[in-house]
């Protein structure tokens, strides 16, 4: 295959964006999330087993229920809901709004849309069931301004009046429950007449309103997904999105930089409601279809959507595969317990769920989980004597600072202060027995006051003294720690392919640069030619024919329309200018396209010259490395060998309590020793 240097530039870019930083970041969040969810289901299926059922077998049969054909449709509307919810609220946990209202947000539109339904129903003389399926597209309207309108109050009163959104929120839903039964048990609207016998259960809205081809979930999860990409779009590369961040992470700098903060809260929380009433249209229609509000319970769809974003880690991608596991959790659990799980408790869903918000919620520690690199550190502190010998003499003085802060109550200063105290509340004792002396006790309590505040201000500043002092001796053995590490790393065995693999990258970034450099060059001479072939009309032969052809047209138009042998040989002349007009252009522009290939080619040889220098370059270098290796590893095992030695003879010349100190000694030794490797045999 052909050297390309553009293609050689971005296939390296996108290998250093996988290892970034950044990238790490993010797959450490996408760990603590799929340890949160493990553990929650290993949990759950614990609580399963304790019900006598295979708790193993219901979380694969419920995964496996959600995709078969009688479940499919309800898993991928569950989902549908759970992403537009789920987006809404992480859109508010980003710049640190807690959204409790979505119940409510929900409600408001399916209680329009009853409400209006029944009313049309009624003006129309049809039944509920019957209305025209066009109406539906207004119910769209009113279920996103609903939603809309009810989460935007909670940003208005947290904006002018410093309200907390929990508090307006959560109540925002009761309100608007209790305002729903109200209105819906109301019997103006047409379609209460069989309410009573139903346990005022509203009638069932019509899935095919929303449904394209006999599916019902295909408008619900294309729009979830367009939805979750573009605001994806927007807060990743536009500048409302960085302002969006900023507002979010540095609520004071972005104040400072003049971004209205005002402004995106009141315009998160109206976000969040179009997000959580498009959510609420696909769920009342095509999962619940119909609202019971004979009851107190509130519906809880709101509040289901919360752990989607606080396992996603309100990362607007990840919410896909979070609500999909959701989805199917919820839909193929309601289908196995059914099926092979009769008789298992209706809340086990409910509990795997709580069980990963839990899991979700101490994150923190999953975050921190690095299990190799703890073992990693413990097998160096085993071997790193020098370490374990600063460890053991930083320790024995800690354990001195903290027995001296057990014994501060006796310093002299404080006796002498204790003493002093004492002395005064003698003297008040028998000061109260004289009745003339109450200014005087007044004195004394006063002086009294003063000691014990003394006291406790030396105290506390012995406390501090010691505190501080212990802190800062546990601070030195981490430190020490990771100046041992950065020592043994470089100077060690394994410091020969580190300084190696160093030099390889500072050669590798000096060709990227070079490279760089070499495509600004290409491109700037490309740019030019480019420019050349789109002003090729402008060529001096080329005007020349052109000002020769428009010349002979303006000739032809002097002669009548009548054909004659002048006309004649005027129009052949202007065909022969015209095929020699393309014939030069063509061939003008063929030379320019040349010129760029020529160009590229050049800098692409060259580039790989470069390269082909950098690959020998490696493989020299690789080669003395293998072979300087080979020699370190015949020193260490005779560095082995020699200690061996004088292990066996400490050992048989020294008492158990001299062992010990003298075989430390030993181990610093030849620790220093096997140090020494990179000196002799570093390349």
């Amino acid at each position: 295959m052909d050297f390309k240097l553009n293609r050689w530039l971005r296939n390296q870019k996108l290998k250093n964006n996988i290892i970034s930083e950044r990238t790490v970041s993010k797959l450490n969040y996408f760990k603590a999330s799929s340890i949160a969810i493990i553990l929650g289901l290993l949990a759950g299926s614990i609580i399963v087993f304790s019900q006598g059922y295979n708790g193993f077998a219901f979380i694969f049969e419920s995964f496996g229920y959600s995709m078969d054909n009688a479940t499919i449709n309800r898993t991928l509307n569950y989902f549908t809901v759970y992403i537009f919810m789920g987006l809404a609220l992480a859109l508010g946990f980003k710049v640190g709004i807690f959204n409790m209202g979505g119940s409510g947000q929900a409600i408001i539109g399916m209680v329009l849309a009853i409400a209006l339904i029944g009313s049309k129903a009624q003006a129309d003389g049809v039944a509920f069931s019957e209305v025209d399926k066009n109406f539906v597209i207004v119910i769209f309207i009113l279920f996103i301004l609903g939603g809309a309108l009810i989460s935007m109050i909670s940003g208005l009163l947290k904006v002018f009046f410093n309200i907390h959104e929990v508090v307006t929120t959560v109540m925002m839903n009761w309100i608007v429950w209790y305002g729903a039964r109200w209105i819906l048990i109301d019997t103006k609207f047409g379609w209460q007449s069989s309410s009573h016998q139903t346990g005022y259960l509203t009638p069932e809205l019509n899935p095919e309103w929303l449904s394209i081809g006999g599916n019902n979930w295909i408008l619900g999860l294309t729009l979830a997904l367009i939805s979750v990409f573009s605001v994806w779009l927007i807060l990743s590369f536009t500048t409302f999105g960085y302002k969006f961040k900023v507002v979010g992470k540095q609520p004071q700098a972005a104040m400072y930089a003049g971004i209205k903060n005002r402004q995106f809260i009141i315009l998160t929380t109206a976000l969040q409601g179009v997000f959580i009433g498009m959510g609420a249209i696909f769920y009342w229609f095509n999962v619940k279809k119909s609202m019971l509000i004979g009851t107190e319970v509130l519906p809880s769809i709101g509040f289901d959507a919360i752990p989607i974003a606080l396992v996603a880690f309100n990362n607007v991608i990840a919410i896909i595969p979070v609500a999909f596991i959701w989805a199917s959790l919820n839909a193929g659990a309601e289908r196995a317990r059914g099926l092979s799980f009769q008789g298992l408790s209706t809340e086990t869903t409910s509990l795997f769920f709580g069980l990963i918000i839990y899991s979700s919620a101490i994150y923190i520690l999953f975050l921190n989980f690095k299990p190799i690199e703890k073992i990693k550190k413990w097998l160096f502190e085993m071997k790193c004597y020098v370490y374990i010998d600063f460890k053991n003499d930083t320790k024995q003085e800690i354990k001195k600072l903290k027995y001296e802060k057990k014994l501060i109550l006796k310093k002299e200063d404080i006796l002498k202060l204790k003493s002093e105290i004492e002395i005064i509340k003698n003297k008040i004792k028998k000061l109260k027995n004289d009745t003339r002396s109450v200014d005087e006790i007044k004195s004394e309590k006063i002086e009294l006051f003063k000691l014990e505040q003394l006291l406790k201000s030396e105290i506390d500043n012995y406390l501090s003294i010691y505190n501080s002092q212990i802190k800062m001796k546990k601070q030195e053995i981490n430190q020490y720690y990771d100046e041992q590490k950065l020592i043994y790393l470089n100077n060690s065995y394994k410091g020969i392919k580190r300084r190696v693999n160093k030099d390889f990258a500072e050669k590798y970034y000096g060709i990227m640069d070079q490279f760089v450099s070499l495509q600004i060059e290409q491109s700037e001479l490309v740019e030019g030619i480019k420019k050349k072939i789109k002003n090729v009309n402008k060529n001096e032969n080329i005007v020349k024919i052109l000002n020769e052809i428009k010349e002979n047209k303006n000739t032809l138009k002097k002669f009548s329309k009548n054909e004659s042998a002048e006309t004649s040989l005027i129009k052949g002349k202007i065909i022969d200018l015209k095929n020699n007009f393309k014939s030069i252009r063509n061939a003008e522009i063929k030379e320019l396209k040349l010129k760029i290939e020529n160009i590229k080619n050049s800098y692409n040889q060259n580039a790989k010259k470069v390269l082909d220098e950098f690959i020998l370059y490696k493989e020299e270098k690789t080669k003395k490395m293998n072979s300087a290796q080979q020699e370190a590893k015949t020193y260490l095992e005779q560095i082995n060998e020699k200690y061996k030695i004088e292990f066996i003879n400490l050992k048989e010349n020294n008492s158990k309590h001299d062992y010990k100190n003298q075989k430390l000694k030993i181990n610093i030794n030849k620790y220093n020793e096997e140090l020494e490797v990179m000196n002799k045999y570093g390349i």
